[in-house]
């Protein structure tokens, strides 16, 4: 039985998700060519609005209008489609609902069990991790599964966690937040902070001036293996204290020391609560 698709459905399937509409028009070369597109489109949207901190009105984003040319390229296709007897299977109405369900799954298992990235919406890591910044995050070993908002299955982590790493967390005061902060301390150390210089065990954490800027004085500082650098702001009292971390969780700080909801304000973080270690940042 011959077969010839529908210019309405197609139209539809472009202006939706652009690789089905052109896999139910069995054209399957475009549809890895719009898929492309797409992501090539996202990337311009995150370096010309995130990246480049442009609006909405200085820069018109492509992907506002590549579902508009893929709907009408669709209709335009199938209104002179040639019928065809042999229909593939991924241009029927299983293959169209399989791909993006297989898809799916792939990347809910990716991200519950593998890699997951997030989106750093402030400035409390700033300089070392800039507000508007991407991070990912390994989630091998910390038992913290789930994704898209759906939790599976919580337990402590079977890996070691260093000072100095970042990890990303569930904000202790409201599960439904990720938090991303630098574990300063483990449990059981005594954790001090005075004359914005943290003590760690009664040791000084080495720190080393490296320039200022309008936001303040930014130091390199050391834990262990790990170096990074924070901000200081001078014109902001800082919050001394001290504390022991307890056993089965972690104390974290921000790297924007003086602009940064942190475990001085709230303690230490459980370690069921910690979702993954940060691998790499995209800023």
């Amino acid at each position: 039985m011959s077969w010839k698709p529908n210019k309405w459905i197609a139209a539809a399937l472009g202006f939706l998700l652009q690789p089905l509409g052109m896999l139910y028009l069995v054209r399957s070369k475009l549809a890895l060519f719009y898929l492309l597109l797409g992501v090539l489109a996202a990337l311009m949207d995150k370096y010309f609005l995130a990246g480049l901190g442009l609006g909405w009105a200085q820069y018109f984003s492509f992907s506002i209008l590549l579902p508009i040319i893929c709907a009408v390229h669709a209709y335009f296709i199938a209104s002179s489609f040639i019928s065809i007897e042999n229909r593939p299977w991924y241009s029927r109405w299983y293959g169209l609902i399989g791909i993006p369900a297989l898809l799916f799954v792939a990347i809910f298992i990716m991200k519950a069990f593998l890699l997951e990235p997030f989106r750093i919406p402030a400035s409390s890591m700033a300089p070392s991790i800039n507000k508007g910044a991407h991070v990912i995050v390994s989630k091998v070993g910390f038992y913290h599964i789930g994704s898209f908002g759906i939790d599976i299955y919580k337990s402590a982590p079977t890996v070691q966690i260093e000072r100095g790493s970042v990890i990303v967390f569930e904000y202790p005061k409201n599960p439904e937040i990720n938090y991303l902060k630098r574990v300063i301390g483990l449990p059981g150390d005594s954790i001090e902070y005075g004359d914005k210089t943290i003590f760690i065990n009664g040791e000084k954490t080495p720190k080393k001036y490296l320039y200022e800027n309008e936001e303040g004085i930014v130091y390199e500082e050391k834990i262990g293996d790990i170096v990074y650098t924070i901000n200081n702001d001078q014109g902001r009292r800082a919050r001394d204290f001290s504390a022991t971390v307890p056993a089965d969780a972690y104390f974290v700080l921000g790297d924007n020391r003086d602009h940064s909801n942190d475990s001085r304000f709230w303690g230490s973080v459980p370690d069921k609560s910690i979702v993954g270690k940060v691998i790499y940042t995209f800023q």
